[in-house]
């Protein structure tokens, strides 16, 4: 017998540190699913688009190439966040999530309103929500050697 897929890895996690720096009521809670494939190429998009300028009358090319660490982060977030219990300033839900028909739950936003619910966060919590996608998705990490 060939492969059996199983479910994707799901964790969720206290965001604990941002928890005593914000203080509140509650705990911060997100819970992260694994990377599929699908995934993994959508993250891809980021580096498929590379620009060439040749320069008319004059020697040598010019390749532009955009990239951005927390556009990255973002999308890595986007992709695989599937609960977070952040509110907005007004006590309403930051970020919206549905159930597919195997009652599994995914981002009910599309990639506009995510970013601009993300870009109401603070970096720090930013970078917390970032560090458990890739405490999940321990491929995502760039390090020596990458």
């Amino acid at each position: 017998m060939g492969l059996r897929l199983s479910p994707p890895i799901e964790k969720t996690f206290t965001l604990e540190e941002i928890d005593k720096k914000y203080g509140g009521d509650t705990h911060t809670v997100i819970t992260i699913r694994q990377a599929s494939q699908m995934q993994h190429e959508k993250r891809q998009d980021l580096w498929a688009t590379m620009k060439s300028r040749f320069l008319t009358g004059e020697p040598g090319m010019e390749i532009t190439q955009r990239f951005s660490i927390p556009e990255l982060m973002r999308v890595e977030v986007y992709l695989t966040m599937t609960d977070c219990n952040i509110e907005d300033e007004d006590g309403k839900m930051l970020f919206t999530f549905k159930q597919d028909n195997k009652g599994r739950q995914f981002i009910a936003m599309d990639a506009g309103r995510f970013a601009e619910a993300w870009g109401k966060l603070p970096p720090d919590v930013c970078l917390a929500i970032h560090d458990k996608v890739i405490e999940v998705n321990p491929d995502w990490e760039f390090g020596p050697g990458e």
